[in-house]
């Protein structure tokens, strides 16, 4: 016990030399307990309102936690990832999913419609190229699916569009085949010339392949623009109507005056409708040119091609090859019909007539 007591000695000082810290202490902190009394009021008064506001978010928070379980659960049990596709339950019961239902869903809930709004004007040909891209990207998505062997169908300006482009091309070549029967038939009847009907209706399809054919060179291989889809369907309506029309004339004034002669009748049905027609073609080929003043391709393009069509008919078909088709064949530009059934030659015209009338002829040709 004795050998204890240097250590109580230490033990002793220790607790002197705190007795005397605390004692030079106590004073500095009566001095800090009212500014500790005052920060402890303010944490008070700032726990009251955090306390009542955990208070009315821990059922939030309870609420949030059980629906993100049983979208999880939802998740889990539907495997979005071999159907492609997922909505949890509490979205069909949402308001506003249920005002936008018959917007997007049809009643029997076999149809769906989806909004694609590509940054492209709608009523170019990037849009119909866009549109052209949908149907098979999407059949390709849903393979595998739940959805596999649905039907994918496009609206919209692209979409109609590219569903009326392909109706014209399937279309064309029957609109082709039944406007040149009707307008042989019509030629026909009025000339009751199989051969003169034929000629009439090769030299206007001549025309509108070589009004084509420029247009394509033109816009294609020079512009670099590719030609719209429908350009080759309206200028063949026109061209086909006026190229006919112009044509006819110059046949039927050809027979009128085929029995002073062919190449006499000939001379005279070209002074009586040469500079009519030509005119009239002239006028209607530089007014259709002023379609190239428009914004949109295709309509500068049709305006093209047919002023091109109608001055190549003008021009060249009427002026050139039609009366070289009609001379060449001579009477049988006329068959079946019987030569006896032409009009009757007309008297020689007088001397001084008959050279003005080539002189006429000359200048035009």
């Amino acid at each position: 016990m004795l050998d204890d007591v240097p250590a109580l000695r230490e033990s002793v000082r220790g607790l002197v030399s705190g007795t005397r810290s605390l004692s030079g202490a106590l004073p500095t902190a009566a001095e800090q307990i009212p500014t500790l009394r005052a920060t402890v009021t303010q944490i008070r008064e700032l726990i009251g309102p955090l306390r009542t506001t955990l208070g009315a978010l821990l059922p939030q928070v309870g609420e949030i936690t059980d629906f993100l379980d049983e979208v999880s659960g939802a998740y889990s049990a539907g495997s979005p990832a071999a159907g492609g596709f997922f909505l949890p339950s509490q979205a069909l019961e949402s308001p506003l999913f249920q005002s936008g239902i018959p917007y997007y869903f049809s009643d029997d809930g076999k149809a769906t419609r989806m909004i694609v709004t590509p940054q492209r004007e709608g009523f170019s040909r990037d849009a119909m190229d866009v549109s052209a891209e949908v149907i098979p990207t999407s059949l390709a998505a849903i393979k595998n699916t739940s959805l596999a062997g649905s039907t994918v169908s496009i609206g919209g300006p692209g979409g109609t569009l590219l569903n009326i482009e392909s109706f014209a091309h399937e279309d064309f070549i029957a609109i082709v085949v039944a406007a040149f029967a009707f307008v042989f038939c019509v030629v026909l009847f009025l000339l009751r010339s199989l051969v003169a009907a034929l000629a009439v209706i090769g030299t206007v399809g001549l025309s509108y392949l070589s009004a084509m054919g420029v247009s394509v060179f033109l816009w294609q291989g020079i512009i670099g623009n590719p030609l719209h889809w429908s350009v080759a369907p309206i200028a063949f309506t026109f061209l086909v109507a006026v190229g006919a029309d112009y044509n006819m004339l110059l046949v039927s004034r050809f027979r009128e005056e085929y029995g002073a002669g062919g190449g006499t009748g000939l001379i005279r049905a070209m002074v009586g409708t040469g500079s009519v027609v030509t005119q009239a073609g002239l006028t209607f080929g530089i007014t259709m040119l002023a379609m190239l003043a428009s914004y949109a391709h295709n309509v500068a393009q049709i305006g093209t091609t047919v002023a091109i069509g109608l001055l190549i008919d003008t021009l060249i078909v009427r002026t050139l090859v039609m009366p070289a088709i009609a001379r060449l064949s001579g009477r049988w530009f006329w068959w079946p019909t019987p030569f006896v059934s032409l009009p009757t030659r007309r008297p020689r015209l007088e001397p001084d007539r008959d050279v003005r009338t080539r002189t006429t002829v000359a200048q035009q040709l």
